[in-house]
């Protein structure tokens, strides 16, 4: 199968699946001249598109010719000198053009050749070649689509480790906010939604978003924070789950206005109280600067719950360090709510006569030391 990730331009890209699905269509059909005419189209708009790009990003002198009127015997000719076509496809790509000059009925008299079920499904054949050949030099000379860099970064998980130093510099602008913005989320949510989170390509595709988005602008990363947040706002739980634990994480807060701060928080919260994990005490790791006062409440009451009725122990432990973390960052307000709101739960407890359950939640605080720096 043919892959036109590489073509920048999305309606150009549509356009040529369009055409090759057709083509295929057309050799199931033995449709055979059909077949030689959408081949040839698509591997003349491929090599016209390279050369249009490179020409663009080149600091040598504009071509003499219009690149756009090239016949296609040019077009395979100067990518084979630069090196994106080998010579076998090169060879093969004219023998192509020249069925593809045999539509007309009075040719193929004249000349004596047909147009046959061989000739289409080489026409076949070398449409996918030059397309793959084409792909993996756009790569190499004008640097990977955001669809292109995506589909590597499923197809070898350790590249999101390269990501920062060898791939993203490489992106234009646009791909890189493309690929930020929609391609790695699709991709990820695709992913996770018919295999699940924790798959090698999952955990790959997230990881390489938070890596793109510690590399990107300012302005971008604002944008990633106004996407989060129409996500909490408008998407089904299920959806907002998937990303929140795979790509939000509490530092990215500073991205945010404050009134998408104060929903992304309080969605964060809620969940920790209806559903704790250790994934979502991961992604909400350092958000104390960012609690109000009554946030503040909430978080003490979810490791409270969790504490007092909780029976795994490695969950327990988790929500004690993360409370820990999260009180050593609080403001001064948020602060004094925190130890307000802990001593409420002991007592609760004390008045009770539930004394393990007191004593289980005695300490929960005391590992802080900012808390001694507060009035009794």
């Amino acid at each position: 199968m043919a892959n036109f990730e590489y073509i920048r331009d999305e309606r150009f890209r549509l356009g040529l699946e369009a055409d090759y699905a057709e083509m295929n269509a057309a050799l199931g059909a033995r449709a055979w001249k059909a077949v030689h005419v959408l081949a040839g189209s698509i591997v003349e708009a491929v090599l016209i598109d390279y050369l249009l790009e490179a020409a663009e990003k080149s600091t040598a002198p504009a071509p003499s010719r219009d690149l756009l009127k090239i016949e296609l015997g040019e077009a395979i000719d100067a990518c084979k000198d630069a090196g994106v076509l080998s010579e076998k496809t090169a060879a093969l790509s004219h023998v192509v053009r020249s069925y593809r000059n045999l539509i007309h009925p009075g040719r193929i008299v004249r000349l004596g050749e047909s147009v046959d079920e061989q000739g289409a499904r080489v026409a076949v054949a070398l449409t996918e070649m030059v397309v793959a050949e084409v792909g993996q030099a756009r790569g190499d000379n004008l640097g990977y689509t955001a669809e292109q860099l995506a589909t590597k970064i499923e197809g070898d998980p350790d590249t999101a480790s390269l990501l920062q130093k060898h791939f993203l510099p490489k992106l234009t602008e646009a791909e890189l906010e493309k690929l930020l913005l929609r391609v790695l989320p699709e991709r990820y949510l695709t992913e996770a939604q018919a295999h699940g989170p924790g798959t090698s390509s999952a955990k790959a595709l997230a990881d390489s978003y938070r890596r793109t988005l510690a590399k990107v602008p300012e302005a971008l990363q604002r944008r990633a924070a106004e996407w989060f947040a129409r996500v909490v706002r408008k998407q089904p739980a299920s959806i907002v789950h998937f990303y929140q634990e795979a790509f939000f994480r509490a530092p990215h807060l500073s991205f945010y206005a404050d009134d998408d701060a104060v929903v992304v928080v309080d969605y964060l919260l809620s969940r920790l109280v209806s559903q704790r994990s250790e994934a979502l005490l991961s992604a909400a790791s350092g958000i104390g600067p960012w609690l109000t006062p009554a946030q503040t409440l909430t978080a003490v009451d979810a490791v409270a719950r969790e504490v007092s009725w909780g029976d795994d122990i490695d969950l327990d432990t988790a929500s004690r360090e993360w409370l820990l973390a999260v009180v050593k960052g609080l403001q001064p307000r948020s602060l004094a709510a925190a130890k307000a709101r802990h001593t409420h739960w002991v007592a609760m407890f004390e008045n009770q006569e539930d004394h393990p359950r007191a004593a289980q939640l005695t300490d929960l605080l005391t590992a802080s030391p900012v808390l001694d720096e507060l009035p009794s």
